[in-house]
């Protein structure tokens, strides 16, 4: 990470705090926080606890200066508590990390700080800023793992809403839009969704929406699964040669709402009716 990101993620935190904890234990940042440097930012006194003592520090913040802001900076691990001097100081301040990770878990607004670890896991998608821009625009203080994979699925996807439905349909339109329909050849934006490690996620969120499991899943495997079950449901009887195909219970009212849905979109429905078709050619179904 570059000087200039530290310095504007920094920057934009003591517009808000007025002391600022670093504890940087693998000593990355030590170099950057040479003499020759100082201030990080403008008006902000840095205390180096590698340099000074704590007690020693504790004293400039509360006694000499205390309207100042400060960086507390140390080169380890924040002290247990019955060994931190500074721990009135911390409890009521603010903690940085200058990582990857945890400067877009500042960036994005995200409150829980232990989703830096889940963000490291997604750092391709977010050497984009492009792709950060779009993320930002649509989390909230409150996501979760599985919150953030989701919308990092349907900025991927380009969905114009970060919804299940929304998403799948949205990546089901990309393999109608080419000369010639083959779900089990991945399109482009399915190699995005596995390069950035979200395909897992997106497997996930299907089995939870509509029971559908399978040792290798596939695309074309689900669609002809929720096509067949809507189909089935039409019926209003019973089709044993395609009970096989039938999700479970539990999603088939997901299932039937989806492709609903998905028949009535002005943008989207237009693949349904390719698609369907390519799905009633994979079954022998006319």
């Amino acid at each position: 990470m570059d000087t200039k990101q530290v310095n504007d993620a920094l920057d934009k935190l003591f517009q808000l705090q007025r002391i600022i904890f670093w504890n940087d234990p693998d000593r990355e940042f030590v170099e950057y926080l040479s003499e020759s440097i100082f201030p990080p930012v403008e008006g902000v006194k840095v205390i180096r606890l590698d340099q000074i003592g704590a007690l020693e520090g504790k004293l400039q913040i509360d006694r000499d200066d205390p309207n100042g802001k400060f960086l507390i900076y140390s080169p380890a691990e924040e002290p247990n508590f019955d060994d931190d001097w500074l721990l009135d100081i911390r409890l009521y301040s603010h903690n940085f990390r200058a990582d990857r990770a945890s400067i877009v878990l500042e960036e994005l607004g995200l409150q829980t700080q232990s989703l830096a670890d889940h963000l490291k896991k997604r750092q391709k998608f977010c050497d984009n800023k492009d792709r950060l821009q779009k993320l930002k625009a649509i989390v909230v203080p409150e996501d979760q793992s599985d919150d953030i994979d989701r919308k990092m699925l349907a900025v991927t996807v380009k969905a114009d809403q970060p919804e299940l439905y929304n998403i799948l349909r949205t990546l089901l339109h990309y393999y109608a839009d080419v000369d010639e329909i083959d779900l089990r050849q991945p399109v482009p934006i399915w190699e995005q969704l596995e390069k950035f490690g979200l395909a897992e996620s997106f497997w996930r969120f299907i089995k939870k929406a509509f029971g559908y499991t399978e040792e290798t899943p596939s695309l074309e495997n689900l669609l002809i699964r929720l096509l067949v079950t809507d189909f089935v449901q039409h019926l209003h009887g019973k089709a044993p040669s395609l009970e096989h195909l039938v999700l479970p219970q539990a999603g088939r009212a997901n299932a039937i709402v989806c492709l609903a849905q998905w028949r009535d979109s002005s943008s989207k429905g237009s693949s349904y009716d390719q698609l369907s078709k390519y799905v009633a050619r994979r079954i022998n179904l006319p």
